[in-house]
């Protein structure tokens, strides 16, 4: 299922127009795809995908002790927080991408000087 999820991913980008728009379409394609696929993100990377008997190991009753939830009790009723949306964390996402990529292109300039 992660490898057909991956085969969504384009591996080349023409750089015609330079650097930086590869790398902004880049980026973009990749933020849309983890947003289609959430789960990508939890599924490591490190280790090889586990199998139905190595699965098993890590569900033995003693593998994870159970945990207590400590009881977190206010001293002040909750505030009000700003609804964060979708189109926030996508300026936030493009503030980011931005701010990257200047830094990326500054430090390539230093280094033809």
């Amino acid at each position: 299922m992660l490898d057909t999820a991956y085969g969504e991913l384009l591996t080349t980008y023409s750089l015609d127009a330079g650097w930086r728009p590869a790398v902004e379409v880049s980026a973009r394609d990749s933020w849309d795809f983890y947003q289609r696929h959430p789960w990508v993100l939890q599924v490591s990377g490190a280790q090889a995908l586990l199998g139905p008997h190595e699965f098993d190991l890590y569900e033995m009753p003693d593998a994870h002790p159970p945990r207590r939830r400590a009881r977190v009790r206010p001293a002040q009723p909750a505030r009000r927080h700003h609804a964060y949306t979708v189109q926030d964390a996508l300026d936030t996402f493009e503030f980011g991408l931005q701010r990257l990529l200047d830094g990326i292109e500054a430090f390539i300039e230093s280094r033809s000087l």
